[in-house]
């Protein structure tokens, strides 16, 4: 039930002021100002005041009873009309709901919305979008909006059941103005990785804390202001302490400190919560907004809680200043199952625990206990002055070109060195934080020596336990300052000293090798001072890796600079950084191994707070990493940073060290063999083709012949076969034979599996899985083929391989790509001339910038009289990553179709209402032709009347009917166009290419984008103005492209 007073204590001396704009919202006087849909319309059998129900104690609530999911979502439904807002203004809407037996839907519930004109917001419990379902007590709905979303002042209160069925109660009906939307605050603090996670949960396993960390931005203008910051968590999760992730120099000492924390209940959306009190250390105000600084909060979820999700809810406080209220969805995983043999040969490092890594020891002991069911002794990397944890194999990680010691002896030595040191000086004239290599390696004061030297004594000194020193290096191709160009022209005997524009554009290759092998020489260097000093210890390597030549990449990176081949000699161990996933991880590791000498042992950063690596894993790709380096034969695989890890990976990465523990053996001492075994996807229908060059390819749909990598290793009579799908969408049925053997085997979309030639998969359900599959979609059915008269629509390949669609009428041939993007990529005339190899015709793009790449898939053939027609069909997804709106052009239906008419090509798109709000678009149809190929584009130029656009022209050019604005470019300058064709040529002495694009009705603009580059490339693309669909109505765009006029 909901407390009266509390609302009363929570808001009585602002909420009561407010002027309450819906009437009878506790329908005390009955149905009076509510429209009531009719009992036993559809999709509602009862809707109806309820008199033996309330949430307030009052005397009545409204009910609806919904039947038909399947019916029309939006209608009909309890509202109340006539309610005017005032522009620009926060509102504040809510009400209580009760639910009985409503069904789990995607997207659906009980809500409350507000709608005005065509653009509306709904709202359960738990936000924006987030309807409430199942059986429950009353909960309270309460959220705020501006009203410059509408962009109108007339709106509606609604109150309904969305795509479900199922029992809703609705009362204490509310809408207030609230005032201005809160002042904005100078820092912004997020819980890291919710800012990342979009809509995606965040994973708690019952038996492991989970992290999160407290980063912030700010003017760093807080010393001496209170900080404090507030957790509300669902009951079943307990906040196990709050920690620093840098200890600051306390009393001499630098020891990590637990927060001051209190607990108190609360209540939020009808449950059970606790709220945190977390008052942060005054060391907290001075490091707050550096990158490097973060505060660490432990979770903890009860025992059974398994399966819960609710969100949390945080604020931060510095001062006066009061971040408004984030939010992140929790999930509580089972616990990670373990129990397997832990991996003897092959490693795991954790660069830093956080739990291990806290003043928290029991929560410690429970990650150390979990990484030690994965191998048998894991590397940590400590900070310099950390005590080693004998739990662990214990190593330091040193950072920098000139190798930075945290002691008081070392900082001096190295200020007094960069003193006298040039500054590291890059490609724009830049002087670099760090010194340059060229002088660390020619030192000829010896004074970089003497600092590294005394550096490492007192590092053995004061941590003689610790066996491993990593250096990280990561140099760039810098040291351009004047006597660092002065030794490049010495070491390559050019005449003069290059400036830095010279070295830039004359000289960029010969300047990378040259760094290149610099920065070799100053790795042997350190090596050998760190071997002289440190007997004993283990110097790794961690750079860029080496990138697979064959995969179209330069073998050692620009950025980085550094060929670690070349330091195989003087180091123990390459612990490099392959930051990302697929198939580029396999072949970059299995390079990295068949290339150097001394073992590999990547790291890969999941819990790097950067988004641009953060994005580049899911659980299942990580695992998929592990397992490839374990079985192409890697020494180990590392966590870098930290373990702030959704539980998700920890089940992942528990299942990746299972399945390796059973192989590890065949991984280190088994025979590769792969070669003998012949790895086919059953699970495709595929078609003979005559591919661009003549030769006969075979097409396959899926196509998996670049996504999958498989490995077979032979022990002992016995074979172990892992197979990698980097599919992200489609399970590949495999099959494997040769040796005598012969199975199927299935692996799903990012996935692994392992077959060992003892125990195979069971057969049948897989072959049936088959034989289904071939029914429904037959070689003839997906590979179909229309032939009539001159006419032809047939499958082949292009020059690449790649399977396409040609379409001729005898006087053109067109290329679709009918797998891909199913838009034209190629086109000649009957005398063989080729227009658009390189470009494509056809590619929508809507205005709308927040819309997803749309994904168009080929949907029919047909030849009418002679003119071949093909047709492939789109839907508009819903927006990606954590847009609190919906995506208003949701479901939209487009079609596109190509026809071939004589010498002309038309061009059509359709598109589609089917929801049942209005649709307010604009879109471009972008086409990229190549006139002129054959004489290399020579004055390419565009024609539009008296208007041209050439090579000399800007990169935008806008053109636009008379009078007219269009949602593209609303700030970019235009120049007028009279609606007329758009004709665009190349022509050389001889010979001329032309192709003219005729507009049909609805087009009010032209763009042309102009490449300004040595080789000339232009855009025609026909601009939409604003579009309005009504539910169910459709409109119709198209054009036309003549060649040869």
């Amino acid at each position: 039930m909901k407390l009266q007073t509390s609302m009363l204590i929570f808001g009585a001396a602002f909420f009561l002021s407010a002027s309450e704009l819906v009437q009878n919202g506790s329908f005390s006087n009955g149905l009076e100002h509510w429209q009531v849909p009719k009992e036993g319309s559809d999709p509602y059998t009862a809707s109806e005041l309820d008199k033996t129900v309330s949430a307030d104690s009052g005397s009545s609530s409204v009910k609806l009873i919904r039947n038909d999911a399947q019916g029309v979502a939006w209608r009909p439904y309890v509202i109340q009309r006539n309610i005017r807002l005032k522009p620009d203004t926060q509102y504040e809407i809510s009400c209580y709901i009760r639910g009985r037996n409503i069904a789990v839907q995607p997207k659906s519930g009980a809500y409350i919305a507000v709608t005005v004109g065509n653009k509306t917001l709904h709202y359960g419990s738990k936000g924006l979008w987030k309807y409430d379902t199942g059986t429950f007590d009353w909960t309270e709905v309460r959220h705020r909006f501006n009203s410059r979303y509408f962009g109108g002042t007339d709106a509606i209160v609604a109150l309904g059941i969305r795509d479900s069925t199922g029992t809703a109660w609705f009362d204490s009906i509310s809408l207030k103005e609230v005032g201005k939307e809160p002042a904005k605050v100078s820092f912004q603090a997020d819980l890291f990785p919710f800012n990342f996670l979009k809509e995606v949960p965040f994973g708690i396993c019952e038996n492991l804390p989970g992290t999160l960390n407290l980063r912030g931005k700010g003017n760093g203008k807080y010393t001496g202001k209170n900080a404090v910051m507030t957790l509300d968590v669902p009951k079943y999760l307990t906040l196990e302490g709050v920690s620093e992730t840098h200890a600051a120099l306390r009393n001499g000492k630098r020891d990590l400190i637990a927060q001051n924390v209190t607990e108190s209940p609360v209540k939020r959306n009808g449950e059970d919560y606790r709220r945190y009190r977390i008052a942060f250390e005054k060391q907290f105000n001075v490091w707050f907004g550096q990158s490097w600084y973060t505060q660490r909060l432990f979770l903890n979820a009860a025992a059974g809680s398994a399966g819960k999700k609710s969100p949390i809810y945080w604020t931060l406080k510095i001062g006066e200043e009061e971040q408004p209220e984030q939010s992140g969805m929790i999930e509580v995983l089972p616990p990670v199952k373990t129990g397997f043999r832990p991996c003897g040969r092959f490693g795991f490092m954790i660069s830093q625990s956080g739990a291990v890594h806290s003043p928290f020891p029991e929560l410690g002991r429970k990650m150390t206990a979990f990484w030690h069911t994965l191998v048998k002794q894991p590397l940590k990397l400590n900070s310099i002055n950390e005590k080693p944890d004998p739990a662990y194999r214990n190593g330091i990680m040193l950072g920098g070109n000139y190798i930075m010691f945290p002691y008081q002896d070392s900082r001096k030595a190295l200020e007094q060195y960069r003193k006298k040191a040039p500054a590291d000086m890059d490609s724009e004239g830049k002087h670099a934080h760090y010194t340059a290599n060229w002088y660390q390696l020619d030192d000829p004061e010896k004074f970089f020596e003497t600092y590294l030297r005394n550096s490492i004594r007192e590092w053995r000194r004061t941590n003689p336990e610790v066996k491993v020193a990593i250096w990280d290096f990561e140099p760039h191709a810098r040291g351009m300052d004047e006597a660092g160009r002065a030794r490049f022209a010495k070491k390559m005997n050019l005449p003069s000293v290059p400036s830095i524009a010279e070295i830039t554009r004359k000289y960029k290759q010969q300047w990378l090798d040259y760094m290149i092998r610099l920065h070799a020489e100053y790795i042997a260097k350190v090596a050998k001072i760190f071997r002289e000093e440190a007997p004993g210890t283990e110097f790794w390597l961690c750079s860029d890796n080496l990138h697979d030549p064959g995969t179209g990449r330069e073998r050692v990176a620009a950025w980085c600079a550094v060929d670690v081949a070349l330091s195989d000699s003087v180091v123990d161990l390459h612990l490099h950084m392959p930051y990302y996933t697929g198939t580029k991880y396999y072949d970059d590791v299995k390079y990295n191994i068949e290339s150097l000498k001394k073992p590999f042992f990547p790291l890969n950063d999941p819990a790097e707070t950067s988004w641009s690596f953060f994005r580049q894993y899911t659980p299942e790709k990580l695992r998929q990493n592990i397992i490839a380096t374990a079985a192409l034969g890697g020494a180990g695989f590392g966590l870098w940073p930290d373990d702030t890890l959704s539980g998700h990976y920890f089940h992942s990465i528990a299942s990746a060290y299972k399945l390796i523990s059973g192989c590890e053996d065949f991984y280190a001492d088994g025979k590769r063999v792969e070669s003998q075994f012949a790895f086919t996807p059953e699970n495709t229908i595929s078609k003979e083709v005559t591919s661009g060059n003549g030769g006969k390819l075979m097409l396959h749909y899926p196509d998996f012949s670049k996504k999958l990598r498989c490995l077979a290793h032979e022990k002992d009579g016995r074979f172990v076969f892992t197979l990698f799908n980097y599919d992200e969408k489609e399970p590949v049925i495999l099959k494997v034979a040769g040796r005598g053997l012969k199975f199927l085997v299935k692996i799903p979309p990012n996935g692994v599996e392992v077959v060992h030639s003892y125990r195979l998969p069971e057969q049948e359900p897989l072959a049936a899985e088959i034989r289904s599959m071939q029914a429904k979609n037959t070689a003839g059915d997906l590979f179909r083929e229309v032939r009539s008269r001159e006419a032809s629509i047939v499958w082949g390949a292009s020059a690449k391989g790649s399977p396409v669609l040609r379409i001729s009428n005898g006087k053109l041939n067109a290329e679709m790509d009918a797998l891909g993007t199913c838009e034209l990529t190629a086109l000649s005339d009957a005398g063989g001339r080729e227009l658009l190899s390189g470009g494509h015709i056809g590619k929508l793009m809507l205005y709308d910038a927040k819309q997803p790449k749309i994904q168009f898939m080929l949907k029919d053939m047909k030849v009418n009289g002679r003119n071949p027609v093909v047709v492939s069909t789109a839907t508009v997804p819903p927006y990606e990553g954590a847009n609190p709106e919906q995506n208003p052009l949701m479901d939209l239906r487009i079609a596109r179709s190509f026809e071939l008419d004589g010498n002309t090509i038309l061009v059509r798109f359709r598109f589609s209402n089917p929801t049942s709000h209005m649709m307010n678009f604009g879109f471009r149809v972008n086409n990229y032709p190549q006139p002129g190929l054959r004489f290399g584009k020579k004055n390419l130029t565009i024609s539009l009347g008296t208007e041209k656009v050439t090579q000399n022209s800007g990169l935008d050019n806008l053109f636009l009917r008379k009078n007219v604005k269009i949602g593209f470019l609303p700030h970019g300058k235009s120049r007028l166009w009279d609606g007329g064709p758009v004709v665009i040529s190349a022509q050389d002495k001889v010979l001329k290419d032309s192709m003219a694009f005729f507009p049909g009705p609805g087009f009010e603009g032209v763009y042309c984008w102009n490449a300004n580059s040595k080789t000339p490339m232009m855009t025609v693309e026909f601009l939409s103005g604003g579009v309005s669909l009504a539910p169910g109505a459709e409109r119709e765009f198209h054009y036309r492209i003549e060649v040869g006029k």
